[in-house]
């Protein structure tokens, strides 16, 4: 599943718009599937439903062209965290929550 995920974190990172039609479901979104062309696109709404879609027990903060996830682990020697960096913002975002999913999945 990791190279679903780094093909899609590879494409959205080079302005590739990521495929979301199919029956396929390589990276695991399952419903937040469909938020994920519109949070490339720009949407912040989407790039949070997206977020609770996927990941509703990480953190996340977005500053500027930055967007953190973080667990929120009470013991912060355990805490992950992951940052996205684009000029739009909901694209950041959506890159963090794509890298947070594959630091999941290698976990």
């Amino acid at each position: 599943m990791s190279n679903a995920l780094d093909d899609l974190i590879a494409a959205v990172e080079a302005g590739e718009a990521p495929p979301i039609y199919g029956r396929a479901d390589p990276c695991g979104l399952g419903q937040g599937r469909i938020y994920l062309q519109d949070a490339f696109n720009g949407s912040l709404d989407a790039a949070r439903a997206l977020h609770e879609a996927a990941l509703p027990q990480w953190d996340w903060s977005i500053h500027d062209c930055q967007a953190f996830l973080r667990t929120g682990s009470a013991d912060y020697d355990d805490e992950v965290v992951v940052e996205g960096i684009n000029a739009e913002p909901a694209r950041a975002w959506l890159l963090a929550i794509l890298r947070a999913m594959k630091e999941g999945k290698d976990a």
